[in-house]
């Protein structure tokens, strides 16, 4: 069964696992979020990990805000020029605050771009295959008029993915954007709340074991 500190720390994983031409954007990015497959034993806890994400974004700054049904609401902060992912959320009925290190492990891919082109909540994309080193490959629909702010996810990719699979965790899942509010942001969308408790990783795990 899936309790829900085991449910917390998947999710964590989930979200932590995002040339220069473009222009930076600026706003606001509505995700609805398809599970395409699951693990073995996995099956059935759809309903419960996060159907919808929100990006707020101001250059390299991103503020993530996804809401589960078992763990609720779920913030993940990158800044700019940083290299740490600051994790917001409820446990223990508490909020706390987890910093984790960026360690540019993630796949780095060679993205292909193809000649398709299809609009997106009113924005024209392009065709891309992110293809790892394994051979493998994963289809993205971006934006190329705007960077990419998802570094630490989708590393080798320029443009601003707009639909886009990627697997974590085992998990495939399909991004599909459902609004694009081009506007501006505050910087304070970015910063750490002062009163806070703070944990690690192996204070969440020592808690859970």
């Amino acid at each position: 069964m899936l309790t829900k500190v085991n449910f917390l720390i998947l999710l964590l994983g989930f979200l932590s696992a995002f040339g220069q031409a473009q222009k930076a954007f600026e706003g606001r990015i509505f995700y609805d979020v398809e599970y395409v497959s699951f693990p073995e034993g996995m099956e059935g806890v759809e309903q419960s990990l996060p159907q919808q994400m929100t990006m707020i974004v101001k250059g390299q700054n991103v503020r993530i805000i996804q809401q589960s049904a078992l763990a609720g609401e779920l913030l993940q902060i990158h800044r700019a020029g940083v290299d740490t992912i600051f994790q917001i959320f409820h446990f223990m009925d508490r909020h706390v605050l987890m910093a984790a290190p960026i360690e540019n492990k993630s796949i780095k891919f060679r993205a292909i771009e193809k000649e398709n082109v299809k609009t997106i909540a009113n924005v024209q994309t392009h065709e891309v295959y992110l293809q790892s080193g394994t051979g493998g490959h994963l289809q993205a629909w971006v934006d190329k008029k705007h960077q990419n702010p998802l570094q630490t996810e989708l590393r080798g990719l320029n443009y601003l993915p707009l639909e886009y699979t990627v697997i974590k965790n085992g998990i495939t899942l399909k991004m599909i954007v459902r609004e694009v509010k081009s506007e501006p942001i505050d910087e304070t969308y970015f910063l750490l709340p002062e009163n806070i408790v703070r944990i690690s990783g192996s204070d969440l795990h020592r808690i859970m074991n």
